[in-house]
C-alpha cells in the first residue's frame, strides 16, 4: 500500500501495521518506480521494474503542484489574517487574495490528483488498489471548498462595508453624506 502526500509517501502493508515513510522533503515529487525499488529487499536483484513514460515530466509537474499548493496556502492564510481587520478595504483585499489562493490551490490539487490517478493506472507489477491518495491531498481539496465558500462572504462583507461608508454613517454623520438638517434647509434656499 502506497499513500502519496505533500511532503513524502508512505508504503507498507494493507492494514497499515507495517508502515515506512520516505523522508519528508520540501518540493516532494512523485516517483513510483523509485518508491517500489526502495522497498525491494537488497537480496533480490533480478526484478526489473518497467519505466514510467515521461517520469521527468511527472517530476516537473508534481514539483510545480507542490509549490502551487504552498503559495496558495500562504495566500489564503494572509487573506484570513487581513479579513480579521473588518475594514472594507481589508475585506476587499482579503477577497482578492482568497480568489488568487483558490485558483492556485485548484491548480495544484488538480495536478496532484491527476498524477496520482495516473500512478494508480500504471501498476508496475503491483495492484493498482495499492496506491492511494494521501490525506494531505484531501485536506487541500477541503481548503479549495473552504475558499470557494469564503469568497462570496468576503466580497459581500466588503460590498456592505463600502455601501455603509458611502451612506456617510461610518463618519458619524446620521443624516448621510453631506450634512444634517440645517445644511438641507440651506441648500433648498432657506
Amino acid at each position: 500500500m502506497y499513500a502519496w502526500g505533500l511532503y513524502n509517501y508512505c508504503g507498507g502493508s494493507t492494514d497499515y501495521e507495517v508502515l515506512r515513510c520516505s523522508p519528508s522533503k520540501f518540493g516532494f515529487t512523485f516517483n513510483i518506480v523509485q518508491a517500489v525499488a526502495d522497498d525491494i529487499p537488497a537480496n533480490i536483484s533480478n526484478i526489473n521494474l518497467p519505466a514510467i513514460e515521461n517520469q521527468s515530466s511527472i517530476t516537473n509537474y508534481t514539483r510545480a503542484a507542490f509549490y502551487l499548493l504552498f503559495v496558495g496556502t500562504i495566500l489564503v492564510g494572509v487573506a484570513f489574517l487581513v479579513s480579521l481587520l473588518f475594514h472594507p478595504a481589508a475585506l476587499s483585499l482579503a477577497s482578492i487574495l482568497t480568489f488568487l489562493g483558490f485558483a492556485v490551490l485548484v491548480c495544484g490539487a488538480s495536478i496532484d490528483t491527476y498524477f496520482i490517478n495516473q500512478l494508480k493506472n500504471h501498476t508496475l507489477g503491483i495492484q493498482s488498489s495499492m496506491i492511494e491518495f494521501g490525506n494531505a491531498l484531501w485536506m487541500f481539496w477541503a481548503a479549495v471548498g473552504a475558499t470557494l465558500f469564503a469568497m462570496p462572504v468576503l466580497t459581500g462583507g466588503a460590498a456592505a462595508g463600502h455601501a455603509h461608508r458611502a451612506d456617510g454613517r461610518d463618519h458619524g454623520d446620521p443624516a448621510g453624506a453631506g450634512g444634517g438638517a440645517d445644511d438641507a434647509g440651506t441648500r433648498a434656499g432657506g
